[in-house]
């Protein structure tokens, strides 16, 4: 059974990225001087890794020091045929951070917030559950961060994949 396997690019790679993270606004000269590397194969390398869409530049506020303290992680259950039209309605909206559609008894999973968990609760009681197609929304409002969407790393050593272990093909990605 053929998988589809993500670029994961080589250590070079994976070490400019997760250098990045940590220090996004080093320059060429500064990554390759911590990386022991030349600047011309650090721009050479992230050059190729802006133009494949591997790696991209922006700003991540943090979304309590800005005033959007209140946050919940939605499920929400669509009638059948409407998950993409309740997503791409719900994405419209700035108090949703994050949607995705999942399988399961839910058909679409986010990151919603807002400026208080009372402002919340209204856009989910007025809004969210008012969208054509929504049937139900389970919301689990968010009491502490552990960590971010900016703190995650690429592993620079990784393992092989669990279902590229299975040589009777009888992982879940195979059924």
């Amino acid at each position: 059974m053929e998988r589809d396997v993500p670029n994961l690019g080589d250590e070079l790679d994976t070490r400019i990225i997760n250098l990045l993270q940590e220090h996004p606004r080093a320059s060429y000269t500064t990554i390759a001087r911590m990386m022991g590397a030349s600047d011309t194969t650090i721009r050479r390398r992230m050059n190729a890794l802006f133009e494949q869409g591997r790696l991209q530049v922006m700003a991540l506020p943090d979304p309590v020091k800005v005033g959007f303290p209140a946050s919940a992680i939605v499920s929400i259950r669509t009638e059948q045929g409407k998950t993409r039209e309740v997503a791409r309605t719900l994405a419209t909206h700035w108090q949703s951070t994050y949607l995705s559609e999942v399988l399961g008894r839910w058909s679409i999973s986010g990151i919603l917030r807002e400026r208080s968990t009372e402002d919340l609760a209204i856009f989910l009681h007025e809004t969210v559950e008012q969208i054509p197609g929504v049937v139900e929304v389970e919301a689990q409002v968010v009491a502490k961060v552990f960590k971010g969407w900016g703190q995650w790393r690429i592993p620079e050593e990784l393992e092989e994949s669990p279902s590229a272990r299975d040589p009777e093909g009888d992982s879940p990605a195979s059924w």
